[in-house]
């Protein structure tokens, strides 16, 4: 999904907090491209991992995933 890396990543969406499913609908209407949760969930975590993008858990339950671009200025 280099997708992520090459669009999403340099574009100014990610700087504030979003949760898969808005990550999804904003693929899907900004870039045409649609993921499912889990192929983008996946590619998401690999980011965080990596130091890319950080991740908040939402409601403290491990449900909901908030995702940002990590302060670092870490770019792929």
């Amino acid at each position: 999904m280099n997708f992520l890396r090459t669009e999403l990543l340099r574009s100014k969406f990610l700087k504030d907090e979003h949760d898969v499913g808005e990550i999804r609908k904003h693929c899907k209407e900004t870039y045409q491209r649609s993921f499912t949760s889990k192929a983008l969930s996946a590619q998401l975590l690999r980011l965080v991992e990596e130091g890319t993008l950080l991740r908040r858990d939402k409601f403290g339950n491990g449900s909901v995933y908030l995702y940002k671009l990590a302060t670092n200025g870490k770019r792929h």
